[in-house]
């Protein structure tokens, strides 16, 4: 959450609870109440797509780290039956094409590769054990092709998520300004009589400068939104 969000939320957070204690008396049926309503309404929304956000943030940085592990296995099991495929070249011409070190492959190519490889070394396990690898290990590979690919597609998952949340949280904070704008329009002229009102609504509602704006930079006007990315 950046300061001008913060800022923002504890400006509407401020504005609903004044609402709730000093104007009790505004009408069911007025645009106030409606402006108020919806300013809840979209309030909860932010609320609840910054947690999303938020959550699936952490997923995906604990899904990049199992990523990193999973992709840092399966080369390193490649690279293995590569250095030990081309000592058996030697005997055998051409042994070692079909166990490449993965050089220069981006995480599709490592799959894609990486899968023809599993199925070649359990071919060939026989010449791998007699080099010093362990059985095991030489026919592992199918376990590590699919334990990054698991991990590939939770990070992505995870991203996406965090993507729509984001998008969800700048809508409803549009929509947010628009409904205190209403809002502060309606209490403004209909309590223009009662400075007890009038005063609790503006201390409720102002909008705090964070020390950007104090220092001279701009961040929306004081009804307005900030960039909310």
């Amino acid at each position: 959450m950046s300061v001008a969000q913060r800022l923002l939320n504890e400006r509407y957070s401020r504005s609903l609870t004044c609402i709730d204690t000093e104007f009790t008396d505004m009408p069911a049926d007025s645009g106030g109440r409606e402006a108020a309503d919806g300013l809840r309404e979209a309030f909860e929304e932010i609320q609840a797509e910054g947690a999303t956000q938020a959550g699936a943030g952490d997923t995906a940085k604990v899904g990049t780290g199992q990523r990193s592990l999973a992709r840092h296995n399966l080369k390193e099991w490649r690279k293995s039956l590569a250095r030990t495929a081309n000592v058996e070249a030697r005997k055998t011409a051409g042994f070692n094409a079909d166990f490449p070190a993965p050089h220069d492959e981006n995480d599709d190519e490592l799959l894609t590769k990486s899968r023809a490889v599993a199925a070649k070394a359990v071919d060939k396990k026989a010449v791998f054990t007699k080099r010093g690898l362990e059985e095991s290990y030489v026919i592992s590979g199918g376990a590590l092709v699919a334990a990054f690919e698991t991990a590939f597609g939770a990070t992505n998952t995870a991203l996406s998520h965090r993507g729509a949340a984001t998008g969800g949280k700048a809508s409803a904070y549009q929509r947010a300004a628009e409904f205190f704008e209403d809002l502060d329009i309606y209490i403004r002229n209909k309590y223009r009589d009662q400075p007890d009102k009038i005063n609790a609504w503006n201390i409720a509602s102002h909008l705090e400068r964070s020390s950007a704006k104090k220092n001279g930079g701009n961040e929306g006007g004081e009804n307005n939104p900030p960039p909310t990315a």
